[in-house]
């Protein structure tokens, strides 16, 4: 009688931990807490413009590699870095200004997540050292005609070095009149005018930083009409 009492209690003791121990064992794929993901940066050190691509190294276990096709990226502060998708084994890093962001990837079905911080630091100042000026020809050439009307051509600066932090110029014409210069930026159309038939103007680039500047001539010839 004695052990069958013995035998009764240790039933009702184990009956009411089972559940427990079921309940606490997170193993397996439904949870994620099986599955152990690594990526190349545990933390993504930046400077502003600078991109960087983020992706899986290893999965473990092996057999769950495939599971890196469905991660999930997102980031908490877009205004210093953005990400180019959020789903994939991997993401392109945009560094956008200066400050912290931090990286959450996470796997869909299982409690799977880890964070990557971001930190962007402010981009080095980089100054113009020269500028160049592209055109059809040396000397710029267009035309006026009172039939056809005005001949446009483009003309465009290139400022060095190519990755320089200001990169504006502002374009001039001397004598005015002459010719007019369209558009913004570092490309511009130049147009003749009628009163400058015959004559020469000097057309200069000139940079923001370092005020570098380069001149070219330009001739407004007129174009006899052809008859009926």
């Amino acid at each position: 009688m004695k052990k069958k009492y013995v035998l009764l209690v240790l039933a009702l003791a184990l009956a009411f931990t089972l559940p427990f121990f079921v309940a606490c064992d997170t193993s397996g794929t439904e949870t994620g807490n099986s599955i152990q993901i690594s990526f190349n940066y545990t933390t993504l050190n930046m400077q502003a413009g600078q991109t960087q691509s983020v992706f899986v190294t290893t999965v473990t276990p092996s057999e769950y590699m495939d599971y890196r096709d469905q991660l999930n990226w997102t980031i908490n502060n877009n205004a210093v870095a953005s990400l180019a998708r959020s789903v994939g084994r991997s993401v392109t890093v945009t560094a956008i200004a200066e400050g912290m962001a931090t990286i959450t990837v996470t796997l869909p079905g299982t409690d799977f997540s880890q964070t990557i911080p971001v930190i962007v630091a402010a981009a080095p100042f980089i100054a113009v050292t020269s500028v160049t000026m592209i055109s059809p020809t040396n000397p710029i050439q267009v035309a006026f005609t009172d039939v056809a009307g005005v001949q446009t051509v483009t003309i465009s600066a290139n400022v060095y070095p190519s990755n320089a932090s200001n990169q504006n110029v502002v374009w001039s014409a001397y004598p005015l009149g002459i010719v007019s210069l369209g558009g913004s930026g570092r490309t511009v159309t130049v147009t003749g005018t009628r009163e400058g038939v015959g004559q020469t103007a000097t057309i200069t680039v000139t940079t923001e930083c370092g005020s570098f500047s380069i001149s070219r001539q330009v001739i407004v010839a007129e174009l006899e009409d052809d008859e009926e």
